[in-house]
């Protein structure tokens, strides 16, 4: 990463998009997790970036349930609170990376229509931003 970092400074002066997609889609031997996926794909999203957003769902092809879940945790009234505590804590990188945060049972939860769900991650921003948890 930092070789393509240095590549991308004023020595070359890519353009913006080029220098993203450096960045966001190098062709490693692992494969990006659900939450790296998940956070870009909620950046994209806001943003309206349609050509984005395909590129990001494009990594879940494989399983098109994520897709669907990821739309209607974005779309449905019904999953406001839930949607809300994960765009809390969105600002923890430690929460997405890696393989600890899975999509694979967000259909399970969006059916539930359980609210305290939501409740209950948006309370985790609580505690992560409380004053003994900071460095």
């Amino acid at each position: 990463m930092s070789f393509v970092r240095s590549l991308t400074g004023p020595v070359l002066d890519l353009p913006e998009h080029v220098q993203r997609d450096m960045r966001e889609h190098s062709d490693n031997s692992q494969q990006d997790g659900d939450g790296l996926i998940f956070l870009n794909l909620c950046y994209y999203w806001d943003q309206n970036d349609e050509e984005q957003i395909k590129r990001w769902f494009a990594k879940w092809s494989a399983n098109p349930s994520k897709i669907r879940d990821f739309r209607q945790l974005q779309t449905n009234d019904a999953a406001r609170d839930l949607k809300d505590g994960l765009d809390k804590n969105r600002q923890y990188p430690g929460l997405w990376e890696g393989k600890g945060f899975k999509m694979g049972p967000f259909h399970r939860i969006l059916t539930m229509r359980c609210p305290e769900v939501g409740h209950t991650i948006y309370r985790c921003k609580g505690i992560t931003s409380n004053k003994f948890y900071r460095s």
